[in-house]
C-alpha cells in the first residue's frame, strides 16, 4: 500500500499504528496521513508548520516542509506527526517521580511499594469519580493528575528493577488501541457501533489468547460493575436477550421467586434469589443504558440528601429519635422530597 510506503519513508513504522483523515485532528498518538488535502487545509498546517513540521507527499517523494515550502504540482498527501506535547509534561512528571525516589529524595517515597501505594491508587480512583458526578471540571483536573501521579510512581517502581519502564507502559497502551480500533486507525473505513463493539472483544481475545468469553474477568471489582461486564461481554457474542421487555420480565420472575423464598427456613437460598434479582435488574439497566454503579451511587446521594433533612428537623424539634413517631418521620422525608423535588 504507497500509504505504509510514504510512512516509512517519512521515518514512522506503519506497524505502530497510524491514521488516514480528511482533516487535522487535535490531537492524535500516531503519524496522521491527510490523502489530498486542499488548500484550506494547507493553510491551517503552514501557520503551525514552525512549531509542528509535517511531510508532503509529492510525485511519490516524501520530505519534510516548512511554512513557504509547499511543493509545485499535485500533492498526494500530508503527514502529521504524532502529538509531543503531552509526552513531554508527562517526562517532566516522571523526572519529578524519580527524584523523589532518588537516594537523596523524599524518606517517605522511597520506602514506597506496589503495595503500599496501592490504597492511594483506588482512593484516587474513587476521587476522580467523584469529580465526575460533580461534574466539576476543575477538580477532575485535579483529580486526574492525581491519579496519573500513581501510576508514574508504579512504572518508576517497575523501572528500578528492570521490569518495565514508563514508556513501555505507555507503548504497549497505545499499540493496544491502535490494534483495537482498525477503523480508525487503519484503512477499514468507519463502522456502526455495534461492530465496533464485536470487533474489540474479538481482537481482545485473540490479543490475550483467551478461549473463553469471561476469562480474564476481574472478581474484585465492584459487584454491580462486575455483573455488568459479565452481561456486556456475553451479549457480544450474542447471549443476550433481544430487547428490555423479556429483561423486565426475568426481573418479575426473580421477585417472585424471592417472596416463595421468605416463607422458607433457609437463609442461603434467600440469599440467593435476592442476588439473582439484582444481577436481572442490573440486565434490565443495561439495556437501557444506565450504568448500574453509577444509578446507585446517585440513589445514595440523593438518600443522604433527604435524611439530612429529616435528621435536621428531628433536632429542630429538641427529641430524641426514639421520641420521633412514624409518622411524623413520613412526614419529614415528604418534605425532604418535595425540597428536592423544587431544586
Amino acid at each position: 500500500m504507497k500509504w505504509e510506503q510514504w510512512l516509512q519513508q517519512a521515518g514512522y513504522d506503519p506497524a505502530r499504528g497510524y491514521r488516514v483523515t480528511d482533516k487535522r485532528p487535535a490531537y492524535s498518538p500516531v503519524p496522521v496521513l491527510i490523502p489530498y488535502p486542499d488548500d484550506e487545509q494547507y493553510d491551517v498546517l503552514a501557520a503551525r508548520a514552525a512549531q509542528a513540521p509535517f511531510f508532503v507527499v509529492s510525485e511519490d517523494a516524501v520530505r519534510r516542509v516548512g511554512t513557504d515550502e509547499w511543493p509545485d504540482g499535485e500533492v498526494a498527501a500530508v503527514i502529521i506527526p504524532p502529538t509531543v506535547e503531552e509526552s513531554a509534561a508527562v517526562q517532566r512528571l516522571a523526572e519529578a517521580v524519580a527524584a523523589l525516589r532518588a537516594p537523596d529524595g523524599c524518606p517517605w517515597d522511597r520506602k514506597q511499594t506496589h503495595a503500599s501505594l496501592r490504597r492511594y491508587l483506588l482512593e484516587e480512583t474513587y476521587e476522580v469519580l467523584d469529580a465526575i458526578d460533580r461534574e466539576d471540571m476543575t477538580d477532575l483536573r485535579e483529580e486526574l493528575g492525581d491519579l496519573l501521579l500513581q501510576i508514574v510512581f508504579h512504572a518508576q517502581l517497575a523501572a528500578e528493577t528492570g521490569v518495565f519502564t514508563l514508556a513501555e507502559v505507555a507503548e504497549d497502551a497505545a499499540r493496544k488501541m491502535v490494534y483495537r480500533h482498525p477503523h480508525v486507525f487503519a484503512a477499514d473505513g468507519a463502522t456502526d457501533a455495534e461492530t465496533v463493539n464485536r470487533d474489540w472483544e474479538n481482537r481482545k481475545q485473540k490479543e490475550k489468547k483467551r478461549k473463553k468469553v469471561l476469562e480474564g474477568m476481574i472478581k474484585s471489582l465492584p459487584s454491580l460493575v462486575f455483573a455488568c461486564r459479565i452481561q456486556e461481554k456475553t451479549a457480544r457474542v450474542g447471549f443476550d436477550w433481544t430487547s428490555v421487555e423479556p429483561a423486565w420480565e426475568k426481573v418479575r420472575e426473580e421477585w417472585q421467586e424471592v417472596r416463595a423464598a421468605m416463607h422458607e427456613a433457609d437463609p442461603a437460598h434467600l440469599e440467593e434469589e435476592c442476588g439473582d434479582v439484582l444481577f436481572a435488574t442490573v440486565n434490565v439497566l443495561r439495556h437501557l443504558g444506565i450504568e448500574p454503579e453509577t444509578a446507585l451511587r446517585r440513589a445514595n446521594d440523593k438518600f443522604c440528601q433527604r435524611f439530612a433533612h429529616v435528621e435536621a428537623r428531628v433536632q429542630e424539634s429538641g427529641r430524641a429519635w426514639d421520641d420521633v413517631t412514624p409518622d411524623e418521620l413520613d412526614t419529614y422525608w415528604k418534605e425532604a422530597k418535595h425540597l428536592s423535588s423544587d431544586k
